[in-house]
């Protein structure tokens, strides 16, 4: 589990799981190459760029790895997430 909370379960194991499948890379975890797969997997992620790679960083750190700060995004929402409505 990560060290940020999502509310979105599916968000959250998807980011966990990237994670755990990059143990065996042998380089740190680029923020930016982890947003990429993560937005194709989830393509109605309604976290910014800059969220999502936070979620990564914080799952990457508690699972142990090192992370690559290299995502150049802004805040705002990618432009084919969907904003959720409660």
């Amino acid at each position: 589990m990560a060290i940020l909370e999502c509310r979105d379960p599916a968000i959250s194991a998807a980011v966990d799981q990237y994670v755990q499948s990059q143990s065996g890379v042998g380089r740190p975890i680029s923020t930016s190459e982890a947003v990429q797969v993560l937005r194709t997997a989830l393509a109605k992620c309604y976290l910014s760029d800059r969220a999502l790679a936070e979620l990564v960083a914080a799952s990457a750190v508690w699972y142990g790895y090192d992370v690559t700060f290299d995502l150049t995004a802004t805040d705002e929402p990618s432009a084919s997430a969907t904003l959720k409505t409660a």
